[in-house]
C-alpha cells in the first residue's frame, strides 16, 4: 500500500502538467492546415498560412491556448485568454495576407 500511494503521490502531478503542456508544433500546423482548408483555402494557401503561423503561435501562446486551438480551430467561438487573443489575431493577421489568403 505504502508504495501504491508513492507511486501516486509521482504520477498524480505528473498527469497535471501533462494536461498543461504544449501540444507539439506539428499538430498545431496541421490544425491550422486543416482549419484554413475549411475556410476554402486551396492546399497551397493553407500550408503556407500554417507555415507563418505556428511557429509565431507556438512561441507567443499559452498551452492553454495552444491546445484549445489544436482542439477547436481557430474560429470565432474560440476561447483564448485576451492576451493570447490580441497576440493571435496579429499572427493570423499578418500571416493571412503573407499566405495571400
Amino acid at each position: 500500500m505504502k508504495k501504491f500511494a508513492a507511486a501516486a503521490l509521482v504520477v498524480a502531478p505528473m498527469m497535471l502538467l501533462a494536461g498543461c503542456s504544449k501540444p507539439s508544433q506539428d499538430e498545431l500546423h496541421k490544425s491550422l492546415v486543416d482549419d484554413a482548408e475549411a475556410q476554402g483555402a486551396p492546399p497551397e494557401v493553407a500550408t503556407a498560412f500554417a507555415d507563418c503561423a505556428a511557429p509565431k503561435l507556438y512561441e507567443e501562446l499559452s498551452a492553454s491556448s495552444l491546445n484549445t486551438i489544436v482542439e477547436n480551430g481557430l474560429g470565432p467561438d474560440t476561447k483564448v485568454s485576451e492576451d493570447d487573443k490580441k497576440a493571435g489575431d496579429k499572427i493570423v493577421a499578418d500571416c493571412v495576407t503573407e499566405a495571400g489568403g
